[in-house]
């Protein structure tokens, strides 16, 4: 009798966790899925502003167009990573600042600026769960715009440095460019941008500084 006992918990077990297995993967499949949508969904609205972008002739309204797909692409990126990727909550940090920072360049490839040189040193072993990545994400597009409309317009060759890296628990984020240093210029004509940085800094514990130097020099310190 006690055989058949044990015989049969260890049947329930392996059944239970069978079962548990199962519902893992369908989660994550679905999980998958739903960070597809929502990816594709953001893509659609990115669309629908771009056909809006060439309709608009006012140079003002176009550049809030911009920065608006911006951020929108900055989150679908979050998502596009997650799909594609075996982990269901975690980004790898390296590969997903490298895609924003090419996509912006990209972006403002048409604007009557210097050519940018772009260097990254990034740890490649950082992961970030996708919510504090998105929100550090669109802290770093907003830099990095910022550093495109306004850093690189009269400097011969733009540099723009991008450095972030991990020490026990705390992460460092510097994004450092040789433009002509304006940290007034910056803060008034890039008002929304610079009081989003702060808001975002916040959201997520961090701390946020501008330096003056023979440019700017943003540093973003947090926990993970």
């Amino acid at each position: 009798i006690l055989l058949y006992v044990n015989f049969r918990q260890k049947g329930l077990l392996l059944q239970n966790r069978i079962q548990l297995e199962l519902e893992h993967e369908r989660n994550a499949v679905l999980l998958k899925e739903l960070h597809h949508r929502v990816k594709n969904n953001l893509q659609v609205i990115y669309s629908l502003l771009n056909l809006q972008k060439r309709r608009t002739k006012n140079i003002e309204s176009v550049d809030l167009i911009t920065a608006l797909q911006n951020r929108i692409q900055t989150i679908a990126l979050v998502h596009n990573n997650l799909f594609q990727s075996d982990e269901m909550e975690f980004v790898q940090l390296d590969s997903y600042v490298r895609t924003l920072v090419e996509h912006l360049q990209q972006m403002y490839a048409q604007e009557e600026v210097s050519p940018v040189q772009i260097y990254f040193d990034i740890q490649d072993s950082i992961k970030l769960r996708f919510e504090r990545i998105g929100t550090l994400g669109l802290i770093i597009n907003e830099i990095v715009s910022n550093a495109f409309k306004y850093a690189f317009v009269e400097a011969e060759q733009g540099i723009l440095r991008i450095e972030i890296e991990q020490e026990g628990f705390q992460i460092r984020v510097i994004v450092e460019d040789n433009g002509p240093g304006l940290v007034d210029e910056i803060n008034r004509n890039a008002n929304l941008g610079m009081r989003l940085i702060r808001i975002l800094s916040e959201q997520m514990g961090a701390t946020y500084t501008l330096h003056q130097s023979q440019g700017i020099k943003h540093l973003i310190t947090f926990n993970v």
